[in-house]
C-alpha cells in the first residue's frame, strides 16, 4: 500500500470513527426552564456539557466553571439531525420538568436520559 493510501484510508477510518454517534467533546447549551435530571434541579442558565464516554457514555454540566450535574445517557438516532440544539422534557403533574433528551445542532444522535 502506498503511503497516499495509507493516508487516505487512516483519514477515512477517523471521519468514519466519529460519525454516526455522539462526539466527545465539550459544548455550550442553554436551558430556558429550570429541568430535574437525576434529583438535581438544572436553573435556567447557560451551561457548559461535556461528554465523556467513560464505562458508559457520561454527560457532565458546568456552570460557571463548577460541576452542578452528571449523567448517564443512551444515543439515539433521530430522523434528522436538528438545526439548533434543544431540549426535551416532560411536564410533572407539580408543574416541574423533567429533562428526557438533548438533541444537539447538527447531529443525529441524542443525548436520551429516559430510562
Amino acid at each position: 500500500m502506498s503511503r497516499r493510501s495509507l493516508a487516505i484510508s487512516l483519514i477515512l477510518l477517523l471521519l468514519v470513527g466519529t460519525t454516526g454517534a455522539v462526539a466527545k467533546g465539550s459544548r455550550k447549551l442553554t436551558v430556558v426552564y429550570p429541568v430535574e435530571l437525576n434529583g438535581k434541579v438544572l436553573e435556567a442558565g447557560n451551561y457548559k456539557i461535556e461528554l465523556a464516554h467513560q464505562s458508559e457514555p457520561t454527560v457532565v454540566f458546568y456552570r460557571d466553571g463548577e460541576e452542578v450535574a452528571r449523567a448517564t445517557y443512551k444515543a439515539v438516532t433521530l430522523p434528522e439531525a436538528p438545526k439548533s440544539d434543544r431540549i426535551v422534557y416532560r411536564m410533572n403533574q407539580d408543574g416541574s420538568r423533567e429533562l428526557l433528551e438533548i438533541r444537539l445542532k447538527g447531529q443525529k444522535d441524542a443525548l436520551s436520559f429516559r430510562n
